[in-house]
């Protein structure tokens, strides 16, 4: 594949690894749909495609959007190998770089990655929750209490323990809030009012920031005290 399709940070590394995969077992072992599994993930891997969207890649491989998710999906099953941590850093830069909606009293989000789709949809299930995709597949409805627990499911018992505190510690509410009801009031202030509304969470993810915790909470905090 042309250089100015695909710039490839590492060729040496990229080939060394194809190599090890395709030579495993032995020559000719793996089918071409394997073959195209192994491409997909060294592409991305060295080939910096994880921020281009399924379009963007099925017209750069020119080949259908379906074919596309599909063997980024696969690519994932078979060579992410701490699927915690994937979707801890991916729901990250998710709310770094997406914009959500509000609606009432859900969130809305879309996420292409069906990889950290599922990781969402299980950590909502393991915590008796679910998220609503009737509509679109790609488009996550959740309900803000939902979000909140997600997002604590995202980082320590210290770093949302820390949080917490120094929020109670600035906010002057009758009684001790939890994360939840802290999260659930900065999304109420945030979207403000009735209606959809375009929201931005990124600050959300300097949770587990110490340095950068201080801006967050007084950002927070301002936004809680308006309602609370």
């Amino acid at each position: 594949m042309s250089a100015t399709l695909v710039e490839i940070s590492n060729s040496e590394r990229f080939l060394d690894e194809f190599l090890e995969h395709y030579l495993g077992l032995s020559f000719g072992s793996l089918s071409k749909r394997e073959i195209d599994i192994l491409l997909m993930h060294l592409l991305i891997k060295y080939g910096d495609l994880e921020r281009r969207s399924n379009y963007e890649l099925s017209i750069l491989f020119r080949v259908t959007e379906r074919r596309v998710r599909s063997l980024r999906h696969e690519a994932k099953l078979r060579y992410v190998s701490n699927v915690d941590t994937y979707v801890r850093t991916e729901f990250g830069r998710l709310l770094e770089q997406t914009q959500l909606v509000a609606e009432q009293e859900k969130i809305l989000f879309v996420v292409e990655d069906a990889f950290l789709r599922d990781g969402i949809q299980a950590r909502l299930k393991a915590m008796g929750n679910f998220a609503d995709y009737s509509f679109n597949r790609e488009i996550l409805r959740v309900t803000y209490d939902a979000f909140a627990e997600l997002l604590a499911s995202m980082f320590s018992e210290a770093e949302v323990e820390r949080f917490v505190d120094d929020i109670n510690a600035t906010v002057k509410a009758k009684h001790k809030l939890s994360f939840k009801q802290i999260i659930h009031a900065f999304l109420e202030g945030t979207a403000g009012g009735v209606g959809e509304q375009v929201i931005n969470l990124s600050m959300l993810y300097v949770i587990g920031n110490a340095h950068r915790l201080p801006s967050l909470v007084a950002s927070v905090t301002d936004i809680i005290s308006r309602i609370i």
